[in-house]
């Protein structure tokens, strides 16, 4: 797994990230990874971003294909799954 990933600081960069220039708190990939590869490294993002993505560009695909429209919550959800806290959902 992602040393140092929590349920808190997943949460935080999914749905209010601190946004910071210099040390990211969050968890990466081990290693010498943020340094070696930091354009590859995770971009704490507001989660604005997203739902403006989902609403202008993702959700009317959905409805021109007949279905139904994310909502906040599977936004959330999607993206806490796909990132480090995937191991630890799927260990229950």
């Amino acid at each position: 797994g992602i040393e140092g990933a929590t349920s808190q600081l997943e949460w935080e960069f999914v749905v209010a990230p601190v946004i910071e220039d210099q040390d990211s708190p969050y968890a990466e990939r081990g290693g010498d990874f943020r340094t070696l590869h930091p354009e590859w490294c995770r971009k704490p993002e507001p989660l604005s971003v997203f739902e403006k993505k989902m609403a202008d560009a993702v959700n009317p695909r959905l409805v021109e294909a007949g279905q139904a429209p994310l909502i906040k919550e599977e936004l959330v959800a999607g993206r806490l799954y796909t990132g480090p806290m995937y191991e630890k959902y799927n260990a229950v």
